[in-house]
């Protein structure tokens, strides 16, 4: 119940700072967060996924789980760093201000809590590659097929390179001489010759 009421609140006062921002960006509330455009649409979204995260009953599916942890984990870590670290002069002082960090931090502590009191389906014995080609498969999209061939002159201009390229390889990588001594210190029986 408290993870609804924090995700509402927190969804709220999000929406107010966005509505404020397009409506007066001179507004002194934007000295403690950002009046970014960008940055108050990526904090709607967040906000969204942190009421939707916190209204469901169970995680769906094992990776659900696993990338609730993971994001849980990452936005507590950047939103805590990111609180410490407002004063100091760096790339993202113009953009994400003390209040941004302190909304990232609540978003990492709810989908956190979420994360760990949720139930979820038990961890999958083996996670094949066929799971993440799936996962590829939804995020994916057709890359266009090139119609015509490349030209002769450049064909021909990767072949010589690839020629040359081998060729050097062959010159700096030469097999050692084996001693009857011992061993030579090279465990690949290969060395390089400047």
């Amino acid at each position: 119940m408290i993870v609804k009421f924090i995700s509402l609140a927190t969804a709220i006062v999000t929406l107010d700072v966005y509505l404020q921002s397009q409506l007066s960006s001179s507004d002194p509330l934007f000295f403690f967060t950002s009046n970014n455009l960008a940055v108050n649409i990526a904090f709607v979204i967040l906000s969204v996924v942190m009421v939707a995260l916190s209204f469901k009953k169970r995680f769906d599916s094992w990776l659900s789980h696993a990338g609730s942890v993971i994001a849980g984990l990452a936005l507590f870590s950047f939103g805590t760093v990111g609180g410490f670290m407002s004063d100091a002069n760096n790339a993202l002082t113009s953009v994400l201000l003390p209040l941004n960090y302190l909304l990232i931090l609540e978003a990492g502590v709810v989908i956190g809590i979420c994360a760990l009191s949720y139930s979820h389906p038990k961890y999958p014995e083996k996670l094949s590659l066929s799971h993440m080609m799936l996962l590829i498969n939804k995020l994916a999209f057709l890359v266009p097929q090139i119609p015509h061939s490349p030209t002769p002159h450049i064909a021909g201009l990767s072949s010589s390179i690839r020629n040359n390229v081998a060729s050097t390889s062959e010159r700096l990588i030469m097999p050692t001489q084996s001693f009857s001594g011992g061993n030579s210190g090279n465990s690949t029986g290969r060395t390089r010759m400047a």
